[in-house]
């Protein structure tokens, strides 16, 4: 279980309220990073998405915590979640995504070289 997750946005209370708003649950400042913004699920197991200015990276600190770093944002990203909620299509992805059905899915799926770019230089 995913507890929670850190993504990066151009406009960080904006897309945490986004987030809050179809999860449920409410958009609050995230203080250890001024900018950011915490949609939390309020839910029993404390889920939510920490949303950082773009071009945020987080770096290993001494000891048990990390630093925020801010760098120039870029374009796009890798990022992405499935996040369960009532509002969405939540039982349709659960049914999908059943051990026996996405291992039959995932090895009679060929690739998509169409959704692979090279990087620009």
């Amino acid at each position: 279980m995913i507890h929670h997750l850190s993504i990066a946005a151009r406009d960080p209370k904006h897309v945490a309220g986004v987030l809050a708003e179809i999860t449920g649950g409410k958009a609050v400042p995230f203080p250890p990073n001024p900018g950011s913004f915490f949609a939390l699920q309020l839910d029993e197991n404390g889920s939510g998405v920490e949303v950082y200015p773009a071009g945020t990276e987080l770096q290993p600190g001494d000891g048990a915590g990390a630093s925020f770093v801010k760098k120039e944002a870029r374009g796009y990203g890798p990022t992405h979640f499935a996040l369960s909620v009532a509002t969405e299509f939540a039982a349709e992805y659960l049914a999908f995504t059943r051990p026996d059905k996405v291992a039959a899915a995932m090895a009679a799926a060929s690739p998509a070289t169409s959704r692979h770019r090279p990087a620009s230089v």
